[in-house]
C-alpha cells in the first residue's frame, strides 16, 4: 500500500536525542509553524482553498499560543524583575531595540532615575517611574530592549512580552537608524496575541450546553461551515456564535474564539531628533502617519508634545467633584476618567456605596451652571459635577 503523502503542515521533527523536553517541544512548535506559514504563503487564495487556509490559519493561532505559554493560555509568567505591580491613574510601556534611548526617555518624562548607558542591554530588569500631567499619575515602565524573535523566548523575550499585556498604551521608541524596528516590534506583538490600535470586532460566543454550532451571521462574512470547522478546532462543541458586524480576515474570528487576545493603543516615539535630515523627516511622517511624535531625550524637545500625546492615547478627562453645590472643587485634585464614561461610571469609582441617581454639572456641556443631569449623561473634560446621595 503506498505511504499517504505528507503535507509540509503536517510535519513534525523529532530529536529524540533532545535532553531537553521543554526546548524539544519548542523546536517541535517552531519547526510546524514555519511549515505553515510556508503554505499559506504557496497557496493560492480563492473560493476552493478559503477553507484549507482557514483552517492553517487556526492552527497555526493555536501554535502561537502554544510557543509563548505552553503549558496555557496567555504570555506565561514574568521572571524576577520583571513583574511590577500597577499604580496610579494609566500604565505606559516603552518597548523597542537595545539603546534608543528609551532610559534616557523614562527619566525626561517622569521622576525614575533609571540606569542610562551608550551599550545594549543596560536595562535588565523593568524600571518604573510616574509621570504627573493634568492632575493624573501614569506609570511609566522601562523594559528590556526587545530583540528578534523574542517572542520564542530568546533574550528574556517571553518575560519581556509579557509586561505588555499590564499596559494601556505600548509606546514603541526606535531612533534614526532603526526605524525598521518598529515593524518588528509590531510584528512580534501580534505574535503573542496583542493587536495595536484597534478594537476587537463584534463576535459574542456563548456556551451551550447542547446543540452543536450555530453561527448567527446576518452579514454573510464566511461560509458558517468554516467557522464551525475552527470553532471545533478550539475545543468548542456546543455554543451560540453571533456576529454582529461584517467581518473581511478570518483571523478576526479566529482572535474572538482563542479568547485571550488584548487589545492596546500605541504611539511611536523617535528618539534622537537631533539626528534627523529633512528627507529622514519626510520619511517617518510618510511612514508612522498621524500616530508619531519626534523627540530628543537628551535635549528635551517635544516631551510636552509626547506627554500630551500619552493623555490623548488614553482618551482622558478631568472631572472636578464639588462637596457642596456652592463650594469651589479642587482643580489640583481631578478625577481621572475616560472619554465616553457616564455619572454613572463615575458614581461606580467612588469609594464606599453612592446610591446617587442624578447630579449637577457645570461645563461645557451644561446648558446653564448647576444644571441637573442623571445616571446616562456622559461626562466632558473638565466638569464640575455634584452629586447628591
Amino acid at each position: 500500500m503506498p505511504r499517504r503523502k505528507i503535507t509540509p503542515s503536517q510535519k513534525v521533527i523529532a530529536d529524540s536525542s533532545s535532553k531537553n523536553p521543554r526546548l524539544l517541544l519548542r523546536s517541535r512548535i517552531k519547526d510546524q509553524i514555519e511549515a505553515i506559514e510556508k503554505e499559506i504563503r504557496e497557496t493560492p487564495y480563492h473560493k476552493g482553498t478559503e477553507h484549507h487556509i482557514g483552517m492553517l490559519k487556526s492552527k497555526l493561532a493555536r501554535l502561537r499560543d502554544q510557543q509563548i505559554s505552553p503549558g496555557g493560555k496567555g504570555t506565561g509568567g514574568g521572571g524576577l524583575g520583571f513583574m511590577v505591580k500597577k499604580s496610579g491613574d494609566a500604565t505606559c510601556l516603552l518597548f523597542g531595540p537595545p539603546s534608543v534611548g528609551k532610559s534616557s526617555l523614562l527619566n525626561a518624562v517622569s521622576n525614575a532615575n533609571s540606569k542610562v548607558g551608550a551599550y545594549d542591554f543596560t536595562t535588565l530588569h523593568v524600571i518604573p517611574g510616574m509621570m504627573s500631567y493634568r492632575g493624573a499619575k501614569i506609570q511609566i515602565l522601562d523594559v528590556p530592549g526587545i530583540i528578534e524573535l523574542a517572542f520564542e523566548g530568546k533574550g528574556g523575550g517571553k518575560q519581556i512580552l509579557s509586561t505588555a499585556r499590564t499596559a494601556d498604551l505600548i509606546l514603541i521608541v526606535v531612533d534614526k537608524r532603526r526605524l525598521n524596528w518598529a515593524d518588528k516590534v509590531v510584528d512580534q506583538l501580534y505574535e503573542v496575541g496583542i493587536r495595536l490600535n484597534t478594537k476587537p470586532k463584534k463576535i459574542q460566543i456563548i456556551k451551550t450546553m447542547r446543540g452543536s454550532i450555530d453561527v448567527i451571521d446576518p452579514f454573510g462574512s464566511f461560509d458558517k461551515e468554516l467557522i464551525i470547522k475552527i470553532a471545533n478546532d478550539f475545543g468548542l462543541k456546543n455554543a451560540r456564535i453571533f456576529i454582529g458586524e461584517k467581518v473581511e480576515n478570518i483571523e478576526d474570528v479566529i482572535d474572538a474564539l482563542s479568547g485571550n487576545r488584548s487589545y492596546i493603543n500605541s504611539l511611536f516615539v523617535i528618539n534622537k531628533a537631533d539626528e534627523l535630515t529633512r528627507e529622514d523627516k519626510e520619511k517617518i511622517e510618510k511612514k508612522f502617519k498621524d500616530n508619531f511624535v519626534v523627540v530628543s531625550a537628551k535635549d528635551g524637545e517635544n516631551i510636552s508634545k509626547l506627554k500630551k500625546m500619552i493623555w490623548q492615547k488614553l482618551q482622558f478627562i478631568r472631572v472636578y467633584m464639588k462637596e457642596t453645590k456652592q463650594s469651589q472643587p479642587d482643580y489640583a485634585e481631578p478625577l481621572i476618567m475616560k472619554k465616553g464614561n457616564t455619572l454613572k461610571n463615575l458614581v461606580n469609582t467612588l469609594p464606599g456605596e453612592w446610591e446617587a441617581q442624578f447630579g449637577y454639572v457645570w461645563g461645557k456641556k451644561a446648558k446653564f451652571p448647576g444644571q441637573k443631569i442623571n445616571l446616562r449623561y456622559e461626562i466632558e473634560d473638565e466638569d464640575e459635577i455634584y452629586l447628591e446621595k
